[in-house]
């Protein structure tokens, strides 16, 4: 699983730091020192200082539930300066109808609003769409 931000501040999380940060082992705290609480406040400081630079950050959330006790706590810690201008992009996403238990971006969601307003961009991936590959080339517009 990988979870990326995107800063212009020449910091982020890499796929490769990423997966051992969110693996399913990290709620346990089998893996990794790190609870979700101190991963949450590294990845507000990125988005913070990415959003004072560029007016805006983003963040890209891998798929499945092994983000949601992170982003619990981001969403509870996240100040209004950054939720104004934060945008949230996910990495992957099932091909199956809105509302279906296997989806990414309901789990996603319900573990940010358990925490705390929605951001000011939400942009879920269209897998309940009937042509895939137009969705696809739709959603890679919005991440420009």
């Amino acid at each position: 699983m990988a979870m990326a931000v995107a800063s212009s501040c020449g910091c982020s999380f890499g796929p490769t730091q990423a997966v051992a940060i969110f693996s399913p082992e990290l709620t346990t705290g089998i893996m990794l020192p790190y609870a979700p609480s101190t991963v949450a406040e590294a990845l507000l400081a990125l988005l913070d200082a990415a959003a004072a630079q560029r007016g805006r950050a983003t963040l890209a959330i891998p798929g499945g539930r092994s983000p949601g006790p992170v982003l619990t706590e981001l969403a509870r810690i996240c100040t209004p300066f950054v939720r104004e201008r934060l945008h949230l992009f996910w990495l992957d996403e099932r091909a199956v109808p809105l509302q279906h238990p296997d989806r990414n971006d309901a789990p996603t969601l319900t573990a940010w609003d358990v925490g705390g307003p929605r951001p000011a961009g939400v942009y879920p991936m269209a897998g309940e769409a009937a042509d895939l590959e137009a969705a696809a080339l739709a959603y890679a517009q919005q991440l420009r």
